[in-house]
């Protein structure tokens, strides 16, 4: 029998309805015996189920049947069983499990489900928005660890430290300091960093501060422009 990780789409959703189906029933009963509607009334996804139609709904409750009887050949399930009502859509099937046995194949279906349907669909700005989650957790974990391994933390911020004097001192042996036009221009760079330096210290050293453009421009040799572009570069700097 194929495994969930090689059915076909078709056929994976057809076992994540009826399992998930199974699952929520489980949830709210400590038996072991629980009952679930051939047809849904909400449509989970519309793979399954593309447009409105009897052949379309019968074509379901038939996805629905194969993915139960998938779930007992693979012994996922004890057992099932059908209770037949005045119209076939009303049908009912009686399921029976193991607990241990169905949990341990939901929990692999739930991985393999997010897997395959959940993260493909994902949007970028999801996708970004859990990488930044787990950074800041990261960084909660290390927190918390710091007062029970200080020293650890300690080599840590050592080794930052001369890895950016290094960084540091890679750029200061870049500069041609033999060259006029470059001494200039990291001249005129310093000379904005230094009011923006003076301004923040004046200001007790806030989060963020504003500061008048005719501030950053008293030096008559510095132009607008190039003041923006050491701004702009620190933007960048920050956003890396």
């Amino acid at each position: 029998m194929t495994s969930i990780e090689n059915l076909s789409p078709f056929n994976f959703l057809s076992v994540c309805d009826v399992s998930f189906d199974i699952q929520e029933q489980l949830q709210m009963t400590e038996e072991n015996v629980v009952w679930i509607p051939i047809v849904r009334d909400v449509i989970r996804w519309q793979l399954l189920y593309p447009v409105n139609g009897i052949n379309h709904r019968d074509n379901y409750g038939d996805a629905r049947n194969r993915g139960i009887r998938y779930l007992k050949n693979n012994g996922h399930i004890l057992d099932f069983s059908f209770k037949f009502s005045d119209h076939r859509w009303m049908t009912r099937i009686k399921v029976e499990v193991d607990r241990k046995k169905f949990d341990d194949f939901y929990q692999k279906l739930v991985k393999v489900y997010e897997k395959r349907v959940v993260e493909p669909n994902k949007t970028e700005e999801q996708k970004k928005a859990e990488q930044e989650l787990e950074k800041l957790k990261d960084i909660e974990a290390q927190l918390k660890d710091v007062p029970k391994n200080p020293e650890k933390y300690e080599k840590v911020r050592q080794e930052n430290i001369k890895r950016k004097k290094e960084e540091l001192e890679e750029i200061y042996s870049s500069i041609d300091y033999a060259s006029k036009a470059e001494r200039k221009a990291w001249e005129k760079k310093w000379n904005v960093l230094q009011v923006l330096w003076s301004a923040y210290i004046s200001a007790n050293r806030l989060a963020s501060i504003r500061i008048p453009k005719e501030k950053l421009t008293i030096d008559i040799s510095i132009s607008e422009v190039e003041v923006f572009d050491v701004l702009n570069g620190l933007q960048e700097k920050e956003e890396v």
